[in-house]
Parts: C-alpha cells; sequence; structure tokens
C-alpha cells in the first residue's frame, strides 16, 4: 500500500496541473495553449494548482489500492483461503468403453 500512496503522491504532485488544463479545455473548448495562457494570465500559478487538495488525497489512496490488490491478485498465497479460487484439474476424456484418460491437443500451423 505504501509504494502505491508514494506512487499517487507522486502523480498528484507532477500531472495536477495537467488536469486542470484538460479540465479547462473541455469546458471552454479551447486549445492548450489558449487554455494554459488564459489560466496564467487570470490567476497565475494558483490557477494551475487549484483543487490540488482534492487531487493529493485521491490519488494516493486511490493508488494505494490499487498497488494492493495486484498484488494480491498477483501472487495468490498472499489472499486468505476463502478468496482463493480453486485449483484447475486437467481435462478427462471418457471414451466409449468407459475408461477416462488424458488427452493433449497440439495445433500445427503449416505455412504454405
Amino acid at each position: 500500500f505504501a509504494c502505491g500512496a508514494f506512487a499517487g503522491t507522486c502523480v498528484a504532485a507532477c500531472l495536477h496541473p495537467l488536469f486542470v488544463v484538460k479540465t479547462h479545455q473541455q469546458v471552454n473548448c479551447f486549445g492548450v495553449q489558449k487554455t494554459v495562457l488564459n489560466l496564467w494570465g487570470s490567476e497565475g500559478i494558483k490557477g494551475l494548482y487549484r483543487t490540488f487538495l482534492a487531487g493529493f488525497v485521491r490519488f494516493p489512496i486511490a493508488l494505494g489500492v490499487l498497488f494492493t490488490v495486484y498484488e494480491a491478485l498477483k501472487r495468490p498465497e498472499l489472499l486468505p483461503d476463502s478468496l482463493r479460487l480453486p485449483k484447475q484439474q486437467p481435462c478427462q476424456k471418457v471414451d466409449d468403453t468407459g475408461s477416462s484418460h488424458s488427452t493433449v491437443m497440439t495445433v500445427v500451423n503449416r505455412a504454405g
């Protein structure tokens, strides 16, 4: 969780101004350059970091949970027994005599 939270903090600190510009672009239908110049001209650097606290709280929590869930699913031995999927058994083929045996299929790709 801590690594994800740190990654979220880095994302919030580095990319927040881009998110603000993107939002202003969507609302005002301006290009990137005009949006940045309007924000800079009207509010200065503070305009690019508006609502920074919300992103600074949201991203560390979201990426902390994301990293934790990803690692838990990647390594199922870390999951509690109640959440583990049952191990799959190999496919069994039953022939007409009633006996079963494992089968192996191979696919041959012949170019020609």
